[in-house]
C-alpha cells in the first residue's frame, strides 16, 4: 500500500522536518511535565494520607480504565481527522476540567471521590490525545529516523521524570493540591502554543468500499475490524501486543505500586518517595540516550523480548531490595531497560503499518494496555494490604517469565519484525 495525499512516506518530508519534529515532541514534552508532577502529587497525597492499596488501586484504575474507554474513538477519530486540532482539542480539554477541579478543591471540596473522578476525566482526554501523538510521529518524521527519534523522545520525557518526582514534593510540601493542580494548565497551555506552531499534514479521506453501509456505531466497529484484522494476521504486531499486555498485567504494576512499597518496607517519607521515582527516571533517561545512540537491531522483536526478560528480574530484585538504597538501584536498572522495550515496540508498529490505519492500531495498543494495566493494579492492590509485597514480585516475576518463555517457543518466522530499508520506507500491511 502506498500513501496518499497529505500521507508522506518518509522519504518526501522536507529537508527542514527536524524543526517540525523538535517544536512537536517539546510541546508534548512541556505538557507531560506539568501532567506528571500533578499525578505525583495526587498519588502521593492518597499513599501519605490514607497509606491503603485499595485506594491506590481505585485512583490508578480510575484514570486508566477511562482512557481504554476512549482511546479506541479516539484511534479512529485520529484516522478520520486532522490530527493536529484533536491533539490540541484533548490537551485544551484536560486543562479546562483540571482547572475546575483545581477550583472546586481549593473551595474546599475535598473529598476522595472528587480525586478520583479528576483523575478519570483526565483520562478520558489522554485516551484521545495518545492515539493521534503516536500516529503524526511518523508523519513528520522520515522512516529511517523513527527509531532514533523514538528514542530521544524517551529520554527527553524521562527526564521531566526526574524532575517531576522532586517538584510534586517540594509543592506538596509548601501548598494545597489544588494550586499544584493549576500548574497543570499552564503546561497545557503551553504546549499547545507549540503544537499549533508544527506543519501536521491531513491525511487524504480514503473512502472504504462498505461504507455506504455502516453508520453510527456500526461505523466505528467496522473501521477498528479493519484495524484488528490487519494486525491478528500480522505474527509479529500480534506478538507484541500480546507481550507487552502480559507485562502490564504481570509486572508493571508491581513499578506503578512503588509508593505502597516504600511506605509498606522502608517508611512514609517523602524523600524516599521522591528517591525511588527520580532512580526509576534516571534508568529511563540512560536507557533512552543508550538507545538514541545505537538505534537497536533491525530486528526489533529481538529487543521487545529481551527487555521483557529485564523486566521480570527486577520485579524478582524489587522483592528482595533489604533496604530503600537496595531499592533505588533495582529502579535504576529497571527503569532503564523500559525505552528498549517500549521503544522498540512502537517503533516497530510505526514501521509496519500504514498511515490510514495507524490511529486505529495505536488506539487498540492503547486500549489493551489502559486496561491490562487496572486488572493487574485491581489484583495487586487490595493483595498488597494482606499478603506480603516480596512475595508478590517474586510470584509476578515467575509468571512473567514464564510467559516470555512460552510465547518465544510459539513464535513463528513470521513473528520477526525488520526494520524498513531506506529504499522500501513505506509501511506495507495490508488492509
Amino acid at each position: 500500500m502506498t500513501p496518499g495525499p497529505g500521507e508522506p512516506s518518509g522519504q518526501d518530508l522536507p529537508h527542514h522536518w527536524l524543526r517540525g519534529v523538535v517544536l512537536f515532541l517539546s510541546g508534548q514534552t512541556v505538557s507531560l511535565l506539568g501532567s506528571a508532577i500533578v499525578s505525583y502529587a495526587v498519588i502521593w497525597h492518597l499513599a501519605l494520607t490514607t497509606g491503603s492499596g485499595t485506594i491506590y488501586a481505585l485512583a490508578v484504575v480510575a484514570s486508566q480504565l477511562t482512557m481504554g474507554l476512549i482511546c479506541l474513538p479516539g484511534g479512529i477519530w485520529a484516522d478520520r481527522y486532522w490530527r493536529k486540532p484533536l491533539i490540541i482539542g484533548a490537551d485544551g480539554a484536560v486543562a479546562v476540567v483540571t482547572a475546575v477541579m483545581a477550583v472546586l478543591y481549593l473551595a474546599g471540596h475535598q473529598q476522595l471521590w472528587l480525586i478520583v473522578a479528576l483523575l478519570g476525566l483526565r483520562g478520558l482526554g489522554s485516551g484521545v490525545q495518545s492515539p493521534a501523538v503516536g500516529a503524526t510521529l511518523p508523519q513528520i518524521t522520515p522512516v529511517q529516523h523513527l527509531m532514533r527519534v523514538n528514542s530521544v523522545n524517551a529520554s527527553v520525557q524521562a527526564a521531566m521524570f526526574v524532575a517531576a518526582p522532586a517538584v510534586a514534593a517540594v509543592l506538596l510540601t509548601w501548598m494545597s493540591l489544588g494550586w499544584i493542580l493549576l500548574l497543570d494548565v499552564c503546561t497545557a497551555l503551553i504546549g499547545i502554543g507549540f503544537t499549533l506552531a508544527v506543519p501536521i499534514p491531513r491525511l487524504a479521506r480514503r473512502d472504504d468500499a462498505h461504507a455506504a453501509e455502516h453508520r453510527g456505531a456500526r461505523a466505528y466497529v467496522h473501521e477498528i475490524r479493519l484495524a484488528w484484522d490487519g494486525v491478528r494476521h500480522h505474527a509479529g504486531l500480534l506478538r507484541i501486543m500480546v507481550l507487552l499486555a502480559a507485562m502490564s498485567v504481570v509486572v508493571f504494576p508491581l513499578a506503578q505500586m512503588t509508593p505502597v512499597f516504600v511506605v509498606h518496607l522502608f517508611g512514609n517519607e517523602q524523600w524516599m518517595l521522591a528517591a525511588v521515582e527520580i532512580t526509576w527516571s534516571v534508568g529511563m533517561v540512560v536507557g533512552g540516550l543508550v538507545m538514541a545512540a545505537w538505534g537497536g537491531p533491525r530486528n526489533r522483536m529481538t529487543l521487545v523480548v529481551a527487555a521483557c526478560g529485564a523486566w521480570c528480574l527486577s520485579a524478582a530484585a524489587m522483592g528482595v531490595s533489604p533496604n530503600v538504597w537496595v531499592f533505588c538501584v533495582v529502579m535504576v536498572v529497571f527503569g532503564g531497560s523500559v525505552p528498549f522495550g517500549n521503544t522498540a515496540a512502537v517503533t516497530a508498529l510505526q514501521e509496519n503499518v500504514p498511515p490510514a490505519l495507524l490511529g486505529r492500531i495505536m488506539g487498540i495498543v492503547t486500549v489493551i494496555l489502559a486496561i491490562s494495566g487496572p486488572v493487574g493494579i485491581a489484583v495487586y492492590g487490595p493483595l498488597a494490604d494482606h499478603v506480603s509485597l516480596r512475595v508478590l514480585c517474586l510470584v509476578a516475576a515467575v509468571l512473567g517469565a514464564a510467559f516470555v518463555v512460552v510465547t518465544h517457543r510459539r513464535a513463528g518466522p513470521g513473528s520477526v519484525l525488520l526494520a524498513p530499508q531506506p529504499a522500501d520506507a513505506t509501511p506495507q500491511l495490508q488492509h
